[in-house]
């Protein structure tokens, strides 16, 4: 994908990735994690939708206003 370098260093952003998982390993481990408090799954959310606000959801991700995770709550 495209990135913007220029956003990324005016904002000081890190970009981390990963390249594929192994979801029958991964995910058990990762939930034991969130699980005993050693990973902050909260502080990765920084924006909630309704499921009624998705379309600005969908504009704010275009501007580049949402850094971390937006989540869509049913």
């Amino acid at each position: 994908m495209p990135i913007e370098i220029l956003r990324l260093v005016r904002r000081g952003i890190r970009l981390t990735g990963s390249y594929g998982c192994r979801v029958r390993t991964d995910m058990p481990e990762l939930l034991k994690l969130a699980a005993a408090g050693a990973v902050d799954l909260r502080a990765a959310v920084s924006r909630r939708y309704r499921l009624s606000d998705i379309n600005e959801a969908y504009r704010a991700m275009e501007r580049g206003e949402i850094i971390g995770r937006a989540i869509i709550v049913l």
